[in-house]
């Protein structure tokens, strides 16, 4: 973001002193360029040509917008990524209040059993998300998450793009989410 900044400062600040507007902005450039030591003078040019200098910051300007797009670009990518990730997340946490009763049973999708629960270890039902079915099963499936770093709430959790699952535990009304290492990881 610093980056951003010091460059449209610096493009802004050529702009304002070599391209003049009228006699009082021409007159508060000169005091500035005065001020800072360096000696201004007039191009000799035809009314109405462009210098060399205005083709230079022309050119820089435009080399200057095809950087801050490709910058935008990716940052807009890398955001749309770690979004289906938490997309993901919320999904996997209304799915598990449904399917467990608010935490209060299994939330193994099918899991009709809850005397002798094959999903409970310790005090914990544990299941997982599968992203195609939108349910929680009892294995871990293969990985699908599309960013190298994931959050859940303020814990990280990091993992090489779809190598990644959410593990859903449940017990007395509590939910905890957590990414964990998939099937054939």
């Amino acid at each position: 973001m610093t980056e951003w900044l010091t460059l449209a400062l610096f493009s802004f600040v050529l702009s304002y002193l070599l391209v003049p507007v009228n006699a009082e902005f021409v007159r508060i450039k000169e005091w500035i360029l005065f001020g800072t030591g360096v000696n201004m003078q007039k191009l000799k040019d035809r009314k109405g040509n462009i210098s060399v200098v205005e083709i230079f910051i022309i050119f820089l300007l435009c080399l200057e917008a095809l950087y801050l797009l490709y910058k935008g670009g990716s940052w807009l990518a890398q955001e749309a990524t770690g979004g289906n990730d938490r997309f993901l997340e919320n999904t996997a946490e209304s799915t598990a209040v449904v399917e467990s009763l608010n935490g209060l049973q299994c939330p193994v999708y099918g899991c009709s059993d809850q005397t002798f629960c094959t999903h409970q270890q310790g005090e914990w039902y544990v299941g997982y998300f599968d992203e195609k079915t939108h349910h929680i099963i009892a294995y871990a499936p293969k990985g699908y998450n599309q960013n190298k770093v994931m959050r859940i709430g303020n814990k990280k959790y990091y993992g090489d793009p779809g190598t990644m699952v959410i593990m859903i535990r449940c017990r007395n009304g509590e939910i905890e989410l957590s990414w964990v290492k998939g099937r054939n990881s």
